[in-house]
């Protein structure tokens, strides 16, 4: 927009090549042809370019009123009542700024994202699954929506930006198709870790690619598209799926077979893996696998026997130490 009172202050002045001036093409609509544009700067302006172009620069919205913001909500919208929220929003549409009579009240339609009101123009009755009651309540029912939450839900469905253990740390204990699947999850780590290393199994790593890569990557990173999942069962029958195909592999694999442990107290001939938590577990120090029946944590073979090895490494320096000394 041209604007005569930016012009005040700041005029674009057309000079002739003898000297002679003349007002800007938008203010007279003249030829600039035979002209090159130069800024004047009036005598007693005391504003400088940038604050003037700041003040003069159209913003959207007002003092009291402002255009939603694109913003990831993680909470529950806490429950008001209408007339209240209503006057919060100055009697406003918290989409347009459309001013709204107190007695219209009741034709405005709740946005359960944002927590706001909305004229018919900007909520059409869309509806949409809430984020935040996903995260506080494994809800997954759809609530109504502005066509901005919605849009706005819409593209960040399928981005894994919730990190349960920073943003729902509850999570867990409360829904149990989510326990279940994280269950299934870390033992998928602890395989795929196996499989990588073992040129044999390309075949079996090409299977994981059913699941989202950073459900494998990021243990507790999910989208609500993966979370609507879980709570349908199908990314848990996908892991179940996935487990066994690997499993086949890894009992039939020599190369994988090797890198297991075997039990160091009862000596039996059983192939143990981490992944295995319903038949072993691991010492939290050596970080070695026995039969859950067996282990006994203050009595580890392997740490007795790496204490063992390190007191006579720590002998032989010594005595090495003392023979240089003589």
């Amino acid at each position: 927009m041209h604007s005569f009172s930016f012009h005040r202050h700041w005029c674009v002045l057309l000079i002739s090549k003898d000297g002679n001036e003349s007002p800007c093409q938008k203010c007279k609509g003249i030829s600039i042809v035979g002209y090159s544009v130069s800024v004047l700067v009036m005598a007693d302006d005391r504003i400088s370019l940038t604050e003037d172009i700041v003040q003069k620069t159209r913003m959207r919205g007002t003092l009291t009123w402002a255009p939603p913001r694109f913003q990831i909500i993680f909470c529950v919208q806490p429950t008001h009542r209408r007339s209240d929220v209503i006057a919060s929003q100055h009697f406003l549409c918290a989409g347009c700024g459309t001013k709204i009579e107190p007695r219209y009240m009741k034709k405005l339609r709740y946005c359960d994202y944002l927590g706001r009101y909305f004229c018919d123009g900007c909520h059409r009755g869309l509806e949409s699954v809430i984020p935040g009651r996903v995260l506080n309540n494994w809800d997954f029912a759809r609530y109504p929506v502005c066509h901005f939450s919605r849009q706005l839900l819409d593209s960040i469905w399928q981005q894994p930006l919730f990190k349960l253990t920073s943003v729902a740390k509850n999570l867990y204990s409360q829904a149990k198709d989510l326990q279940r699947f994280r269950e299934l999850q870390e033992q998928l780590v602890s395989i795929k870790k196996l499989l990588s290393a073992c040129r044999l199994s390309a075949g079996v790593l090409d299977e994981f690619e059913q699941l989202p890569a950073h459900l494998i990557q990021e243990p507790h990173l999910f989208s609500m598209h993966d979370l609507i999942r879980v709570k349908k069962g199908q990314l848990c029958t996908i892991a179940k799926a996935l487990m066994q195909s690997a499993v086949t592999h890894i009992n039939i694999c020599e190369l994988c077979q090797a890198k297991g442990f075997i039990c160091e107290f009862c000596h039996g001939e059983e192939v143990l893996f981490p992944f295995q938590r319903d038949t072993c577990t691991r010492c939290q120090d050596c970080r070695a696998c026995f039969h859950i029946s067996c282990f006994r944590h203050e009595s580890c073979p392997k740490c007795a026997r790496l204490q063992k090895r390190n007191k006579l490494q720590e002998d032989i320096n010594s005595k090495a130490t003392a023979l240089e000394i003589r």
